[in-house]
């Protein structure tokens, strides 16, 4: 497999501060290693980059493969959890769960419904009795004694031992959760038009060496709620395939990140991957806390096993910005040439094959290793390692909208030889200014001094642009200031019969008679909202009096 190289702007355009290019190179590239073994050893996919041959269209169908990837990926992740009465696998389950699917995707499109994913938990705390268990101090008291009879020593040792008799309170703890899929406003479980994907009720014997209660007698938690209408939109009603595309008519789409389209994916992204992470976050805490503190009885820890240690890095991520030069036959649809290096469609059908496959051997994996758990075991095993896989999905859909972004940056950097900010366009702009105004009407820097006739000046006033890197496209570091451009016009004062009077208060009054003069401002924005401020300065030992 060829590394490409290619040269990198600086400073980083991309601002997402969860984006870390390294990082994500490093992952593709181990994914990579994947790849090679699910296509021809003819073929050589690597990183998408702009030393590739490739259109600007091949980097919006770039992000629009990934985006379907990712959707079909999220759907398989749907079934493994249990969508279709099964943990997926076998036919009836995937069967089962792809007319769930058409159901709902037609709820959505047809009827115009939206689709709520909820995770909901009741948990109660119940007393079950008390008892009484004598424990043996490890460290036994040995005592010897000697004694002298006719002549003879005699030596006896005794050990005694140390019984300690302990009250134990025994509680049962007891969760039942569910994860669900609700159409509409009918929130409830059982309602018409619900889905169930995981129902499932543990519960465990604590004992604990107080007789406070470890938890509360019951706690329901709040309802943890995500939409899958943007998704259920974004799929084929009859066959379930992804359809999500960008379009590149609109006024509003600029490059593969910036538009409409990739905008509404980026928030259910989010949003989605927020969910399963608070939902493995819930099961790993409660694992973790439920037998920790409340003078649990130790022994209770022994061959105890922490969902926490589930990563979930054993199964494949489908999601990846990848051309593959070699490819020379019929790419995929939206691509402009059939030399173009996007996977093709079957390609990507392997990929999802082999998160699919993966997906059910670490299931199974785990499922083994916490099958013996008392309380949290196998069906939430299952639940943490999905949710983390399908975090990660997320979290590579968004950092290959990144590169894609980032890739077109690096080719505007490496063609304009600098990193074009508002900066720049300010310069531009007061330059051709100054060509395009006659002297008469060009604009002015708003910068006056402050002074009464035949003195020198008490002052200065004037408006200031902060300029940030000191105004050389970002290059330096530092800030710099530079004067407001205005059109400024002297007004008639007929030689101040005409005096301008502003009050100060019910008493005073100031009088202004000099001369009077219109400002005219016209701003640009570019990137960012450009900052402004009034500036005025006295002279040493002088004022003057300023008011706005």
């Amino acid at each position: 497999m060829t590394t490409h190289s290619f040269h990198r702007r600086n400073p980083l355009l991309i601002t997402d501060h969860e984006y870390s290019t390294s990082q994500f190179e490093s992952k593709v590239s181990k994914a990579l290693k994947v790849v090679q073994t699910l296509l021809d050893n003819t073929r050589n996919p690597s990183l998408a980059s702009p030393n590739h041959t490739h259109t600007y269209h091949d980097k919006f169908t770039l992000s629009e493969s990934m985006t379907n990837t990712a959707l079909t990926a999220l759907l398989n992740v749907l079934e493994k959890m249990g969508l279709g009465g099964g943990e997926g696998g076998d036919k009836s389950t995937t069967t089962a769960a792809a007319s769930i699917l058409q159901k709902l995707t037609k709820f959505v499109q047809d009827d115009k419904k939206s689709i709520t994913m909820r995770f909901v938990a009741k948990e109660s705390c119940s007393f079950i009795k008390e008892s009484e268990h004598e424990f043996e101090d490890p460290h036994s008291i040995v005592e010897e004694t000697t004694s002298n009879q006719r002549g003879r020593n005699n030596r006896k040792t005794t050990t005694r031992t140390v019984k300690t008799k302990v009250r134990q309170y025994h509680w049962n703890i007891e969760i039942e959760y569910g994860i669900y899929l609700y159409c509409g406003n009918e929130t409830l479980f059982n309602a018409p038009n619900s889905q169930p994907i995981v129902v499932n009720t543990i519960s465990c014997e604590l004992v604990t060496t107080t007789s406070q209660a470890p938890y509360s007698s019951s706690n329901e938690t709040n309802p943890m709620d995500v939409s899958l209408t943007w998704l259920l939109q974004n799929v084929n009603k009859d066959t379930l395939q992804a359809k999500f595309c960008v379009n590149r008519e609109k006024e509003s789409c600029r490059t593969p990140r910036n538009n409409d389209e990739v905008r509404q994916a980026w928030d259910f992204f989010y949003n989605v991957g927020d969910w399963f992470a608070g939902v493995g976050r819930y099961f790993t805490e409660k694992d973790r806390s439920i037998f920790q503190g409340r003078k649990v009885v130790e022994g209770q820890l022994r061959g105890k096993k922490y969902l926490y240690s589930i990563k979930g890095n054993g199964i494949f991520v489908p999601v990846l910005p990848i051309f593959d030069p070699t490819n020379t036959n019929d790419t995929m649809e939206m691509s402009d040439t059939s030399t173009s290096p996007l996977i093709r469609a079957e390609d990507v059908n392997r990929f999802l094959e082999k998160q699919y496959l993966t997906m059910s051997e670490e299931m199974k994996a785990v499922a083994s290793h916490f099958s013996s758990q008392p309380f949290m075991a196998s069906t939430e095993a299952t639940i943490v390692l999905l949710a983390k896989h399908a975090t990660s999905i997320t979290t590579y859909w968004g950092d290959g909208i990144n590169h894609i972004e980032d890739m077109l940056c690096t080719q505007l950097y490496n063609a304009i030889g600098k990193n074009v900010t508002s900066n720049d366009l300010n310069d531009f702009v007061r330059y051709h200014n100054q060509k395009i105004f006659a002297d008469s009407y060009a604009p002015e820097s708003f910068c006056y001094a402050v002074r009464r006739d035949g003195c020198f000046p008490d002052g200065a006033i004037s408006i200031e642009e902060n300029m940030i890197g000191g105004g050389n496209g970002g290059d330096n570091k530092g800030n710099d200031n530079k004067h407001a451009m205005t059109f400024t016009r002297q007004l008639e004062t007929c030689n101040g019969d005409h005096p301008m009077h502003v009050p100060i208060n019910s008493a005073t009054c100031v009088q202004l008679t000099g001369d009077l003069f219109l400002h005219a401002w016209m701003l640009q924005r570019f990137q960012e909202k450009p900052a402004f401020q009034l500036v005025s300065r006295a002279r040493q030992f002088s004022s003057f009096l300023l008011l706005i």
